[in-house]
């Protein structure tokens, strides 16, 4: 989350696969950690895009 709100603004242009590399993560662990976040109403994806709620 702390990487997700720090970069808020290069979401939008950032595929969840580099944003797994920046995080020096598999983008499967990354696609495991974002559907909890989802599930839990913290974010939504769009076209593979992360959307951070309010």
């Amino acid at each position: 989350m702390n990487f997700l709100h720090a970069n808020e603004t290069e979401l939008a242009h950032l595929t969840q696969r580099q944003i797994a590399q920046k995080l020096n993560t598999s983008a499967e662990s990354l696609s495991r950690v974002l559907r909890e976040l989802k599930s839990q109403g913290v974010l939504n994806t769009q076209k593979g895009k992360i959307i951070l709620k309010a």
